[in-house]
């Protein structure tokens, strides 16, 4: 099988703006704390930034800001965050904002595209924030904040080119995971953070047949790929999946499987991996696979309860262009 296309580029985040604009509308100002080593030096005008993040998801609870996180990273100087973030619920989102507040002394909530879950891994996260900072060169900017990120996390790409109010979240249009795993071969212990890794064969090509019926360039609904308890009368369960596809490394006999979509219920991509995972193995079927997308709104009865997190890579997001 033929390896995917190179994902498109992030459209809104190519272009590098270093020039302050001076008709920038007023913002409320980020609170500075005391000092703590050396900031940035801020100026009269808030500007937002969008950043793309990558991070190995193994150490941290999830990307999203827990509710008490919220209340410690409101309320507390650097040095009481920073302990926090060492103990405690471990998130990306605290991660950074304790980062951004070492970097420029401001208080920063930031805005992220998409909620991975615990253990999930990232390569192509977009986040937003607000700051003052009073420097033109966004490498300067991204160089000093990942100096205080720990070695999980690194900022790969940043820029001010964007709309003040820019909310990467509302400005998705497609998100791309890969999943990988091993079958059918001896276990790689330094892999156990980053692939599923199991002894027994995998029908691939049953696999392959079953993922088909999950694309379409429409929505459908895929209540039947997410936990019951999940399921709200206000939340729509409707995405337009365009490509499950599979593909395997002969040489180490993993199977990669891409998932891309306009959005995601929670679980909905491990669940997925799940299902084929189950049809590999011979204990479903594509028919059965067939009949989840037929019949949504039967009772709630998946084949599988999802795959395990670490072999779930957000590769990249696609934003809608300005």
């Amino acid at each position: 099988m033929s390896m995917p296309p190179a994902p498109p580029s992030l459209a809104t985040t190519a272009a590098v703006d270093t020039a302050v604009q001076p008709n920038d509308p007023p913002h409320k100002k980020n609170k500075r704390t005391k000092s703590y080593g050396s900031y940035l030096p801020l100026g009269p005008t808030q500007r937002t930034y969008c950043a793309t993040v990558s991070y190995d998801g193994t150490g941290f609870v999830g990307f999203q800001l827990q509710d008490h996180e919220r209340n410690v990273a409101s309320n507390s100087s650097s040095s009481s965050i920073r302990t926090s973030t060492a103990k405690a619920v471990r998130t990306v989102q605290l991660v950074l904002e304790d980062a951004l507040l070492r970097t420029t002394g401001e208080t920063i909530r930031i805005r992220g595209a998409s909620r991975t879950d615990k253990g999930v891994h990232a390569v192509g996260q977009v986040v937003a924030f607000t700051s003052a900072v009073a420097i033109d060169s966004n490498e300067v900017f991204l160089r000093a904040l990942n100096t205080r990120l720990p070695d999980d996390v690194v900022v790969t790409s940043m820029t001010h080119d964007v709309d003040v109010d820019f909310d990467p979240r509302k400005q998705s249009q497609a998100k791309c995971y890969i999943y990988r795993l091993r079958h059918g071969t001896v276990r790689v212990p330094l892999a156990r953070h980053q692939v599923w890794q199991m002894s027994k064969e995998l029908d691939v090509d049953k696999m392959v047949e079953a993922a088909a019926w999950l694309q379409n360039d429409v929505a459908q609904d895929f209540r039947q790929f997410t936990p019951a308890k999940a399921l709200a009368p206000d939340k729509s369960t409707l995405c337009t999946v365009t490509k499950v596809h599979l593909w395997t490394d002969k040489a180490d006999q993993t199977v990669h499987i891409q998932v891309v979509g306009n959005r995601f219920l929670y679980k909905m991509v491990r669940t997925i991996v799940g299902v084929l995972v189950e049809v590999g193995l011979g204990r479903a079927t594509s028919q059965q696979v067939q009949l989840m997308m037929a019949q949504p709104m039967a009772s709630h009865r998946s084949i599988s309860t999802g795959a395990p997190p670490h072999g779930l890579v957000l590769q990249w997001i696609q934003l809608i262009e300005a």
